[in-house]
């Protein structure tokens, strides 16, 4: 094996099986769509990341040196089912919360550079309802 020629025919025969083998992947429709659904994943997959850390760096450009400080987080509501007078099971207070809470959201995606919109239905968010 330490025959020049024969590690270059060997080289030669290797590259053609190759070629071969990838030529016939080509030619072969569901291997091609499931290569192309894996790389459009993964292209997806990378433009996440890429939000996310720009996201990351415009919060780290932003900062001071002490970080923002964070809403804190709503008061669970008590075993009796809510405090008295919050309305907290109320169908029109439960709508406002949820359209508040989509705003918020919406504002989130468009500062990190969209974030699935194009996952999402063209009508907007589906509600079960």
């Amino acid at each position: 094996m330490n025959d020049p020629e024969e590690l270059e025919r060997l080289a030669a025969d290797w590259i053609a099986l190759w070629e071969s083998e990838v030529a016939s992947a080509a030619r072969d429709r569901e291997a091609t769509e499931a290569w192309s659904a894996g790389l459009a994943l993964l292209a997806a997959f990378w433009r996440a990341q890429a939000a996310g850390a720009a996201a990351l760096a415009r919060w780290a450009h932003d900062a001071s040196p002490h970080p923002p400080a964070r809403p804190a987080p709503p008061a669970p509501a008590s075993d009796a089912g809510g405090g008295a007078g919050d309305g907290g099971d109320d169908p029109a207070t439960l709508r406002r919360r949820i359209a508040e809470l989509e705003r918020r959201l919406s504002e989130i995606e468009r500062s990190t550079g969209g974030g699935g919109a194009d996952r999402r239905p063209a009508g907007g968010r589906r509600r079960r309802g």
